[in-house]
């Protein structure tokens, strides 16, 4: 849907570049991975169930592939190059607010990575 294709194409590699050339290429690679297979999957329905194209043991290797691209290749991917995003946290931390609004002014309280 657009609500994860506007963001994931237009302003998160913005967020990503800030954070240097590392980041920016694990999130570009992140980002191929889940376009693809996103797409990928819609056809995989048409030519298995909607078309009934394909035999069922070659349908399971189909969703088994896409499958293993979009879940596992994307968390060996992240989790190999983690150090690229080691110090996001820290600045999450600082920046990100919460705001509370009780009684007649509002206060900013700052909120851990840990509770989002």
């Amino acid at each position: 849907s657009l609500g994860v294709v506007i963001p994931l194409v237009g302003v998160l590699p913005t967020a990503a570049a800030r954070r240097g050339r590392a980041a920016r290429r694990l999130y570009g690679r992140l980002m191929c991975i889940t376009l693809i297979t996103g797409a990928a999957y819609p056809w995989a329905w048409v030519l298995v169930d909607g078309a009934h194209a394909l035999p069922i043991d070659l349908a399971a290797l189909v969703y088994a592939i896409l499958d293993f691209c979009s879940q596992c290749m994307f968390g060996i991917i992240l989790l190999r190059k983690a150090p690229a995003l080691a110090d996001w946290g820290d600045d999450l931390q600082a920046t990100v607010h919460l705001q509370h609004r009780g009684g007649p002014g509002q206060s900013q309280l700052p909120v851990s990575t840990d509770d989002l």
